[in-house]
């Protein structure tokens, strides 16, 4: 460390540099958290969008009925609702927790699930079809920073920290979208570690369209979510090039490479 070379000007130029760098920064920062805030309000959006879809259909004419149950409100009248345990078939039963040393040491091959998604990979699998994962335990069933509910494809393995769900009939996709609309809090045990047992979820009642509208209402959530997701996309590459530049310009401030002298940083 003692025989890097560093730029060194005199301290009133030092100062003049650090205003400056204060000042721009600060500007790409805030430039930065309007885009990461737009970010948060399209998964906003994108969240209402599935459980308006899920809970009302897509027809705005649609003749309703009260589905008896508050946080689905109205339905279509052609539709049901059912506790979960009668629209699912449960196979938590089926998991098995690989501790991370013996995945250490396996060839990474399958996709490896917890609570919130892929965690690791192992050389085996326990499922080949796809089927609904819901988290059982951890702080993300209160913070939700990932989703609760999600698809996994293929061959994989599922430890014990999702719960596992197949329907008895309908669309995968659809019933994706109605597990991630509830909300679980009240059902959440544990403050250290918040937990949602296998009896708690259940209990909870779900709207049961037709399968010809959970089909529609699958493609609806699809095209909503492309588009999304585009837009994220679009605006995250525009917060890496703001965190390029704000790297740059510090390195071209402090090195001398950019003259701010001219820039009124002084005190």
């Amino acid at each position: 460390m003692n025989s890097i070379l560093i730029p060194y000007p005199i301290i009133t130029e030092q100062h003049v540099i650090a205003a400056f760098l204060d000042r721009e920064t600060a500007r790409i920062d805030a430039l930065i958290e309007k885009k990461q805030r737009f970010i948060e309000l399209l998964e906003e959006k994108r969240q209402a969008v599935i459980t308006h879809a899920v809970t009302k259909g897509l027809d705005p004419d649609a003749e309703m009925k009260d589905s008896g149950v508050e946080w689905i409100g109205e339905v279509p009248v052609d539709w049901e609702v059912k506790k979960l345990k009668h629209v699912f078939k449960n196979f938590d039963s089926r998991r098995i927790p690989i501790n991370s040393e013996d995945r250490g040491k396996l060839e990474k091959i399958y996709p490896y699930y917890g609570a919130s998604g892929i965690i690791d990979y192992v050389d085996d699998y326990i499922f080949d079809e796809p089927l609904i994962l819901v988290a059982e335990d951890g702080a993300n069933l209160l913070s939700r920073s990932t989703p609760l509910a999600f698809v996994a494809e293929g061959r994989y393995w599922v430890n014990n920290h999702a719960h596992i769900l197949k329907p008895r009939r309908g669309n995968l996709i659809y019933w994706e979208g109605a597990l991630q609309s509830f909300d679980y809090t009240p059902l959440i045990s544990g403050a250290a570690q918040p937990k949602l047992t296998t009896e708690k979820l259940s209990t909870i009642v779900l709207p049961l369209p037709p399968i010809e509208a959970q089909n529609e209402i699958s493609h609806f959530i699809k095209q909503e979510g492309c588009h999304i997701n585009s837009l994220n996309d679009f605006i995250r590459r525009q917060i890496e090039k703001l965190e390029e530049l704000r790297t740059a310009l510090i390195s071209a401030a402090v090195t001398g490479k950019i003259d701010v002298r001219g820039e009124g940083g002084a005190a």
